[in-house]
């Protein structure tokens, strides 16, 4: 995730986008930009997420002992 950065007391032509890691000085700056656009991109923390495998249909389970002929 990156933000556009606009630097106090700079033109802005020099506006850069910096990623969230980068901005860590900024955390203040950050939670008000997302409060006033609550629809924008923020970041997730990956802690939360559930990963479970995922079952493979394409290649049939066929049982051992049909092979045992």
């Amino acid at each position: 995730l990156e933000y556009l950065v606009h630097w106090k007391g700079f033109p802005r032509e020099e506006r850069e986008w910096k990623k969230a890691s980068e901005l860590s000085h900024a955390q203040q700056a950050i939670a008000e930009f997302h409060r006033a656009h609550p629809a924008k991109p923020r970041p997730t923390p990956t802690m939360h997420l559930r990963f479970r495998p995922i079952e493979n249909f394409t290649r049939p389970r066929i049982p051992g002992w049909l092979y045992n002929w």
